[in-house]
């Protein structure tokens, strides 16, 4: 079997031109495998949202909601339609309670835990007078 000069250039080529593809392919293959691992290690997204203050709003805009704590009390507040307080749970150290308030967010009942002249005991309120449950 005899091959003429220009046949065996000729294949020459169409082999280089075959290798340069090959290589090209095979650094793609390589790079998408280095992105993809980078990507695999990059940190997790975090499960706790640390936080002094969330605030809730409606697809308006309006504050309908507040998580909140600070040094001296921590709870969830409620808004109404006219954004007045509408209902409240709240943790201090000394006062604990749940309380329920009008459309003007005055407080119309609640109960709390707190301390009262050095005696522990609950409470609630009904239009502004404190009355004992126990």
């Amino acid at each position: 079997m005899s091959y003429d000069l220009r046949e065996i250039e000729r294949r020459f080529n169409k082999l280089e031109r075959s290798n340069r593809t090959l290589k090209l392919m095979l650094s793609v293959c390589l790079l998408g495998a280095a992105v993809m691992m980078l990507m695999g290690a990059a940190s997790p997204t975090p499960k706790v949202i640390d936080a002094e203050k969330i605030v809730l709003h409606d697809s308006a805009g309006n504050e309908r909601g507040e998580l909140f704590a600070s040094e001296n009390a921590w709870g969830l507040v409620l808004f109404n339609k006219n954004n007045t307080r509408a209902a409240s749970l709240v943790v201090s150290a000394g006062l604990n309670g749940v309380l329920l308030c009008d459309q003007n967010g005055n407080v119309r009942e609640s109960i709390t835990q707190r301390i009262l002249s050095g005696q522990n005991g609950i409470y609630f309120i009904r239009d502004r007078t404190l009355r004992s449950l126990g």
